[in-house]
């Protein structure tokens, strides 16, 4: 690059220039490309004209590599999404394929790897290409964070009405990178749900389906839930169902008619309604996410885009081949519900997961308030805190607010809320008294 190019003329004799405007173009861009996020990037910017003369002339390219560099603190998913994200969807694998990249992708988890998994080195040689793809997903992802975070951070377990008055501050970098974070694991799970499994007789007996027949849920899916944190997958949890729920409302207003008429053509008899809908959820999901296709789920009033992808979907299961293998899937959204209510933590330790002791080295947060309902919990000391992080599996538990997970622990604070206190003597430790509240509390369902 020009040393001179796009810089503005020079202002006059008053005008200095800092030690950081002084240094060669080459680096000045540097310094802009390695800012940490897009608000310091444009504050940093607009701190001086010839920054903002240079981050004007490569705007596109400076937020494509903060792009990317933010699509990279997520690189065990985004990477290997990115590299074999439309195998996992069109094509088919078997099961020591999949059992590869179960070994493949878990060894990248501890940061202490000496060496990188494949698609690390296949995301460098890429180039072009494959970074600018890692973008376009993470853009996906920002903005279903972003909808979830306008939409969800609010208490739970309010003892009075919530004061309209009040301005909740607006969501951290932390809590941000928590939400995103699920969502490239659900976008993971999704891939791992919906991919065509050759010979799958050849899974070990045990590993067909741990979960139920409304929630199938295969052992070599589970392992990887295994993996991972048990608050970061108590988030993954807690945003599922709110796809459930956005799209089932399209779905009643929208989608029912088009669905039943493009699958009935194809078929001798007509099928539930639930059967229907969960089709509709797997092959939208499926086909959308997480690109900004899926915005029409819950913000688009326009009434052409939402009929045309609706009519997309149902062209997409009016393929029978497509339409059988989607029918033997079941709900995606009730996979991390089935794993904690059938596997994690369970007495009967099948399958190598783990047992109750999994819960005592789990730390706790702040999710409850003082009350009665905590009491039976809290006088068993640590089986008390086993059965209570078994029980933590319901949006809608009168003791406890599940979506505490998402938020930083000053917020929960704020909102009144503590850390539960396991002791045998039954005495509750509380940074605030509060009297006996939870007749008062309404239920949240998802």
């Amino acid at each position: 690059m020009a040393d001179n190019e796009g810089i503005s003329p020079d202002p006059g004799p008053e005008f200095k220039l800092s030690k950081l405007e002084n240094l060669p173009y080459d680096v000045k861009y540097l310094i802009l490309e390695n800012l940490p996020d897009h608000e310091t990037l444009l504050r940093f910017s607009q701190s001086s004209r010839v920054f903002y003369n240079i981050f004007r002339g490569h705007r596109r390219a400076l937020f494509q590599h903060l792009m990317f560099n933010e699509a990279s603190e997520y690189r065990e998913e985004s990477y290997l999404l990115a590299c074999l994200g439309d195998q996992l969807s069109k094509g088919i694998m078997s099961v020591a394929e999949l059992d590869i990249l179960y070994q493949t992708y878990s060894d990248s988890l501890p940061h202490t790897t000496y060496q990188s998994p494949w698609y690390y080195t296949e995301v460098l040689r890429g180039g072009v290409t494959l970074r600018t793809k890692i973008c376009e997903n993470h853009r996906g992802i920002i903005q279903h964070c972003e909808r979830f975070m306008q939409r969800e951070m609010k208490p739970r377990m309010e003892a009075r009405p919530l004061n309209e008055d009040r301005v909740e501050p607006p969501p951290t970098n932390s809590e941000r990178r928590r939400v995103m974070q699920a969502l490239y694991k659900i976008w993971l799970l999704l891939k791992l749900h919906h991919v065509r499994v050759s010979e799958p007789e050849k899974f070990a007996v045990s590993s067909v389906n741990i979960g139920t027949q409304s929630y199938p849920l295969r052992a070599d899916i589970a392992r990887y839930l295994k993996l991972w944190d048990y608050w970061d997958l108590k988030v993954v949890q807690v945003l599922l169902p709110i796809f459930w729920n956005d799209m089932k409302a399209k779905y009643d207003k929208r989608g029912e008619h088009l669905i039943r008429m493009a699958l009935c053509r194809h078929e001798l008899a007509c099928r539930d309604d639930y059967t229907y809908f969960v089709l509709f959820l797997n092959a939208t999901l499926h086909l959308y996410f997480p690109h900004t296709g899926l915005k029409w789920i819950s913000r688009s009033s326009n009434e052409t885009e939402i009929r045309k992808h609706i009519q997309n979907v149902a062209e997409f299961l009016s393929d029978e081949d497509q339409r059988s293998h989607f029918e033997t899937l079941g709900d995606f959204t009730g996979i991390a519900y089935i794993y904690f209510q059938q596997i994690h933590g369970s007495t009967s330790g099948e399958n190598g997961f783990p047992g109750p002791e999994v819960f005592d080295s789990i730390p706790l947060k702040r999710l409850c308030r003082p009350g009665r309902a905590m009491d039976e919990y809290t006088m068993q000391g640590p089986e008390g805190k086993r059965r209570f992080l078994k029980s933590l599996n319901h949006a809608s538990l009168a003791q406890a607010d599940l979506q505490s997970c998402m938020w930083d622990d000053w917020r929960l604070e704020s909102w009144g809320y503590f850390i539960p206190n396991f002791s045998s003597s039954g005495v509750q430790a509380s940074s605030r008294p509060v009297d006996m509240i939870e007749d008062q509390l309404s239920s949240i369902t998802m």
